[in-house]
């Protein structure tokens, strides 16, 4: 029977394994996110010299071609007709949604205008009652005086209780005014706060939907400016960017890569490997259709492959994450083990856990293979991987299975 600690360093060797492929999953990526903005480039290198070569009717450009690319601009127009009618229907919608924010603005204005009035009204009306009985409790302040003064204080004792009883009263409905007079100032001051948050938050809006009507306002008058040429570069990517042309695969004494060392045939005008231009740019129309077709074929490896490494990046980046959670966890364990003289816990990692954990170190293998090596290829390693035997569930089960054992391991023998 194992301990915590066997469960630990178990722990420890996967987390520390599946550092290891990010950092060099990283690193792959990083080249080949270079090597696909070099092909990048190279393309539209490529584009613009054929298009210069194709506006200026050169020598060797086949009138199918050209015939080809007329039909396609047909389309490419009416792609860019039904692109700026939508944009054009997007700007309106955002001009009515600020247009209808002018309007509620303006009828919370006017709402809060007519609430202040009658508030001011309400107050007034308040305040002159309240200076009515301020008038009453000073009469009978004095009248009790007069009374009080001599031995009249005894022929009018009743009196004066009387004066006092109705001078208390009035005092207190003087109270109860001036609470009432608080209470609509206090309206009145959550209502004048309720719309200036109100305000601020339309005002927030309004300038967001007028500041994207402009953008798009902006964005229609380059389309409509450029159009020409527009449609023209349209629709000759549309048709070179169709085009493919399969990288071939050397001979013995075919030359290597320069910069990666990779043997390619004499034909390939890039590296199979890393893109990189094998020989000088060719300027003519059947050399820069050629090259074109080759950088298609790059463009589409790389990005397809880079996708499938990232997706394993993320999920490597994932199960590392919570390797060390749990880590931190069994960590815990030990520590409480050792604090309080517990009795060693005997614990084993699962079997199923630990033939499951194989597949990691099939992913390290696959990818200590895939160093140097295109990242389609790579990408055709991994995936079956990646997708098959690293699914969410999978590794939810796997994580659980483990942290059940602990967990039933500890309530027993603790």
């Amino acid at each position: 029977m194992g301990s915590l600690e066997k469960f630990r360093k178990y722990l420890k060797e996967k987390e520390r394994l599946l550092s290891g492929v990010q950092k060099r999953l990283q690193g792959m990526l990083e080249n080949y996110e270079n090597h696909l903005a070099e092909v990048s480039k190279a393309r539209e290198a490529e584009l613009g010299q054929l298009a210069r070569l194709i506006a200026d009717r050169a020598d060797g450009v086949p009138e199918d071609f050209l015939r080809k690319i007329e039909v396609e601009r047909e389309r490419q127009k009416r792609l860019l007709d039904q692109k700026i009618g939508t944009l054009r229907k997007k700007r309106q919608q955002l001009l009515d949604k600020a247009e209808e924010l002018r309007t509620k603005s303006l009828d919370a204005e006017r709402k809060l205008k007519k609430q202040n009035s009658a508030l001011d009204a309400e107050e007034e009306k308040l305040k002159a009652r309240s200076r009515a009985l301020m008038a009453e409790v000073e009469e009978h302040n004095r009248k009790i005086r007069e009374m009080g003064k001599g031995f009249g204080f005894f022929k009018n004792l009743p009196a004066m209780r009387r004066l006092q009883h109705e001078k208390e009263r009035l005092e207190q409905e003087l109270e109860d005014l001036g609470a009432r007079i608080e209470k609509l100032r206090a309206r009145w001051r959550e209502l004048s706060e309720g719309h200036a948050e109100d305000e601020r938050k339309r005002r927030t809006e309004w300038v967001r939907l007028e500041t994207e009507a402009d953008a798009v306002g902006a964005k229609i008058e380059h389309l409509e400016q450029n159009s020409e040429r527009i449609v023209d570069r349209s629709a000759l990517e549309a048709v070179l960017l169709e085009l493919e042309a399969p990288v071939l695969d050397p001979a013995p004494d075919d030359p290597e890569c320069p910069r990666c060392g990779t043997r390619n045939c004499r034909k390939n005008h890039f590296c199979m490997a890393c893109a990189a231009r094998l020989g000088e740019d060719r300027p003519d129309f059947a050399g820069s259709i050629e090259e074109v077709a080759e950088l298609n074929h790059h463009h589409r490896r790389f990005t397809k492959g880079l996708a499938v490494c990232q997706e394993a990046v993320a999920l490597v980046r994932g199960v590392t994450s919570g390797l060390r959670a749990m880590l931190k966890s069994v960590e815990e364990m030990i520590y409480s083990q050792n604090r309080y003289g517990l009795a060693p816990l005997r614990i084993d990692v699962p079997a199923e856990c630990v033939e499951f954990g194989k597949v990691f170190d099939e992913l390290d293998e696959k990818v200590k293979d895939a160093q140097g090596i295109h990242p389609l290829k790579v990408a055709e390693a991994l995936e079956p991987i990646v997708k098959e035997r690293l699914g969410e569930q999978q590794l939810k089960k796997w994580f659980e299975r483990m942290g059940e054992e602990l967990n039933r391991r500890a309530s027993a023998q603790w």
